[in-house]
């Protein structure tokens, strides 16, 4: 229902997370930790570029890293804090790749 009221009105829709959800009609994702859980493949085959991911550095840089050296020339990728506090505050974190 959320898509038809989105394509109707001329907006896109985005899948947030859920890769066993893809293939259902969105234009792009969202997808938060898909390098933690080794599910980028899954968006990338279905989304192609249209691809937004977030890694969160609580868990480490490695799978960072990884997904900037294995996709991302091709797509957006962040490295964030969890709590996505503002700049100039303690714990604050963006790099991106």
């Amino acid at each position: 229902m959320l898509k038809a009221k989105a394509h109707g009105a001329g907006l896109a829709i985005a899948q947030k997370n859920a890769v066993e959800m893809t293939g259902l009609g969105f234009d792009f994702a969202v997808a938060e930790e898909c390098a933690v859980y080794d599910e980028c493949g899954g968006y990338l085959k279905i989304y192609g570029d249209l691809v937004y991911e977030v890694e969160y550095t609580d868990n480490g840089v490695a799978a960072y890293r990884k997904a900037c050296a294995g996709h991302g020339a091709r797509i957006s990728i962040i490295l964030r804090d969890r709590d996505v506090v503002p700049v100039a505050t303690a714990g604050y974190h963006y790099e991106f790749c």
